[in-house]
């Protein structure tokens, strides 16, 4: 299963839960929809009846949670699809599930480290990249940085602009 959203806690006492997003297809909350939550290793459908934004969470009244008792119960619970319902993707671009993990490997073919995590940036995505001395550094995830990224065999060539790295970083 893959996470699309966590339940953060009740919006009001009428039962309203507030999500924190994590897919970038936001029409997966619109009224009419259904739901899964996760709750002790079972999944649950909800009909979405309403659905809002409310800062940078999205408001949710589902069928059946009626008020803040039930609304306090899905507290920290996932929503999730399975992998079968995640949209098809335009070329060069990716699943944040599937870059955490990869390899990074330099221009010069050594491994630096691996991908532990992709932050979304306003301008760009950075990578969040655990070296093999166990430090951790950002780097920019556009074009101009990345060389190649190959989901199949699990590695991310990136491009070392001289400074980048400490020469003690990359070795």
């Amino acid at each position: 299963m893959i996470l699309i959203g966590k339940i953060v806690g009740p919006h009001g006492i009428k039962g309203t839960i507030k999500v924190k997003p994590f897919t970038d297809f936001l029409e997966r909350f619109e009224k009419g929809n259904v739901v899964k939550i996760e709750i002790d290793s079972s999944l649950f459908e909800f009909v979405i009846e309403e659905s809002f934004l409310h800062k940078n969470l999205i408001c949710l009244k589902l069928k059946g949670i009626d008020n803040i008792d039930d609304a306090l119960k899905l507290r920290d619970k996932s929503i999730v699809i399975a992998e079968d319902e995640l949209k098809k993707l335009d070329k060069d671009e990716y699943y944040i599930h599937d870059l955490i993990g990869l390899e990074v490997i330099g221009e010069n073919e050594i491994v630096i480290g691996k991908i532990i995590d992709v932050i979304s940036l306003a301008s760009n995505d950075v990578y969040e990249i655990e070296l093999k001395d166990g430090q951790k550094v950002f780097y920019p995830a556009v074009k101009d940085y990345i060389d190649e990224i190959n989901i199949e065999k699990k590695f991310i060539r990136i491009k070392n602009y001289e400074g980048f790295f400490d020469k003690d970083d990359a070795i």
